[in-house]
């Protein structure tokens, strides 16, 4: 024996799966388990190397994923991270014991990392590292995350770049990129140092930083120069350079 659905419950069936809310594409994921795209662990014999790890937990630039890596896995090449789309997340513990690493994350964007590990006695550290999307993730273990791969506490695009540290040019010849910082600074003994940013696409990047004497100091003015090279196979129209006060754009001569 058949039964027919009345069509005013069709009508309203229809109506309710219309209105059901559907995941936009690329929609970060509901709280709850941070499901990874890549893992990693291991178990150093050298407990200092643990050292290696930010104590946030989280990898959220190239600078720190390479000293990372270079540490606890020489021997391997470098996988390469979009930090502007994903990060990496750690879990550590003392002696030659396996990690297991699970991340769950709450309404308000903050991941909390469990690091559930063996128990041997003995030297070095195991750990478990995990690349997850950064879409949804506003701190981990109560952390702040900047946006956009810039190292925590300075966001990327967060505000305009304000004045530079140092007058930047840059120049192209015979496959090299060369970027010099000049200055003054205000006291003898500091360092100033320029060094290109290890990337695989987008404009050529370097990174000036200044470090303040120790002890006493000169008390005169000082004028700096800095620089430092790159390989490219062609001339760029820009490259970026970046302190403190943000990312400027310097165009190639």
């Amino acid at each position: 024996m058949s039964h027919t659905l009345p069509s005013v419950l069709i009508l309203c069936l229809a109506a309710a799966l219309a209105c059901a809310p559907h995941a936009a594409p690329g929609a970060a994921e509901a709280p709850g388990e941070v499901k990874p795209l890549d893992t990693w662990s291991g178990k150093p014999a050298d407990a200092a190397l643990k050292a290696a790890a930010p104590e946030s937990g989280v990898v959220t630039d190239a600078d720190a994923w390479k000293k990372i890596w270079s540490a606890w896995r020489p021997d391997e090449e470098r996988p390469h991270v979009d930090f502007d789309k994903d990060l990496i997340l750690i879990a550590t513990a003392d002696g030659p014991n396996r990690v297991n690493l699970t991340a769950t994350r709450d309404q308000q964007g903050d991941v909390t990392v469990v690091g559930a590990a063996t128990r041997m006695a003995g030297p070095g550290f195991g750990y478990a590292l995990a690349r997850v999307p950064r879409d949804g993730i506003k701190s981990v273990n109560g952390n702040p995350v900047a946006s956009g791969g810039a190292a925590p506490g300075k966001p990327r695009g967060a505000k305009p770049a304000g004045k530079p540290l140092a007058e930047y040019a840059a120049s192209f010849a015979d496959g090299k990129l060369t970027v010099t910082a000049r200055g003054t600074n205000n006291t003898g003994g500091w360092t100033n140092a320029l060094e290109p940013v290890e990337k695989r696409d987008g404009p050529a990047e370097f990174k000036f930083t200044q470090t303040r004497p120790r002890g006493i100091a000169t008390q005169a003015f000082k004028d700096f120069t800095a620089t430092a090279t790159a390989d490219a196979a062609t001339k760029p129209e820009h490259v970026i350079v970046t302190d403190t006060a943000g990312r400027h754009s310097v165009p190639v001569k």
